[in-house]
This record gives C-alpha cells, sequence and structure tokens, in this order.
C-alpha cells in the first residue's frame, strides 16, 4: 500500500515558517505606521480587523510555535478554522463595546458597518474597534438579539473555539 502525505505533513517546516515570519511582518505593520502605500495597507489591515488584528498576530505566533514545537494535537485545518473564528469572535466583541442599537434594522448596522471600518482605517494608535469583521459578526448578533444577548453568544463561541483551539480536551 502506498501512503499519501498530505500537503500540510510534506511542507511542515515551511508552513511553520511562514507563520511565525508573517505573524512578524504583521507586528511591523502594528509598529511602523510608514508612508503612503505601508500605511494604506496598515489602515486597511486594521479597517477590516480592527482591534482584532492584534489578536491575529498572537493567533500566528502561537499556531507558528505550535508546529515548531510539534504540539499541534488537532488537525492543521480545525486549528486555523478556530483561530479565525476567535479572531472574529473579538473582533464582534470589540464592536459590541462601541455600539449600540437604536432603532435596529438593516439601515442601522449599514451606518455602524461603514463607521466602523472608516474609524479602524483612520486610527493613528490602538482603538477598541472591531473594524468590518467586527461588523459583521457583532452586528449582527447586536440587532438579533440585543446587546447582553450578542455579548453572551460571541463570549460563548469563543470560549467553545478556544477549548478546540488550545487543545483543553486533551
Amino acid at each position: 500500500k502506498e501512503r499519501t502525505v498530505s500537503f500540510v505533513d510534506a511542507y511542515y517546516n515551511a508552513i511553520m515558517l511562514c507563520y511565525i515570519f508573517g505573524a512578524i511582518f504583521l507586528a511591523v505593520f502594528v509598529i511602523d505606521k510608514g508612508f503612503i502605500l505601508w500605511s494604506t495597507i496598515r489602515g486597511s489591515l486594521f479597517a477590516i480587523f480592527g482591534a482584532g488584528f492584534y489578536v491575529l498576530i498572537v493567533e500566528m505566533l502561537v499556531v507558528g510555535i505550535r508546529m515548531g514545537l510539534h504540539n499541534l494535537k488537532r488537525s492543521f485545518k480545525v486549528t486555523n478554522i478556530t483561530g479565525a473564528v476567535s479572531v472574529a469572535c473579538v473582533s464582534g466583541l470589540f464592536h459590541l463595546l462601541q455600539y449600540s442599537i437604536n432603532d435596529g434594522g438593516f439601515a442601522e448596522w449599514k451606518e455602524q458597518f461603514i463607521d466602523a471600518a472608516t474609524v479602524s482605517f483612520n486610527a493613528p494608535g490602538f482603538k477598541p474597534f472591531g473594524g468590518i469583521l467586527g461588523a459583521i459578526f457583532g452586528g449582527v448578533p447586536l440587532h438579533a438579539f440585543g446587546k447582553l444577548g450578542a455579548f453572551i453568544t460571541l463570549t460563548a463561541i469563543l470560549i467553545v473555539c478556544l477549548y478546540f483551539y488550545l487543545n483543553i480536551d486533551t
């Protein structure tokens, strides 16, 4: 019988180094404001992730280090999916800290979506905004369940994702 090797198994070390160097490269975006193109890319990343951008950097470093230590007990896909959902939940929680609902409805959510993107894009330093990802993952539950219900929902999803991401059950 031939044993097939997955892409992750075949290029394990290269993927690990890409995660570590990618996290370092993204950390440089956080530290250095740069000039025209650099600041536009930096602002775009903050507009997408908001303050969850910091969590994304930590998540990438954790995956890279755990790959180097051969400590990934779950599959690579499960680790990445739970890490991505964790970043989205943190961005959503930051969105809940900044916004509440007045009238409800799509028009108010659209205003929050645009405001979160522009404020996160123009933020010179740390601003606890969720960005576009936070407006999606935090704004939709906010308008569906209210502020407390959205907070409980996102916190529960975050705890479950961290449970699988950090291999607490094994």
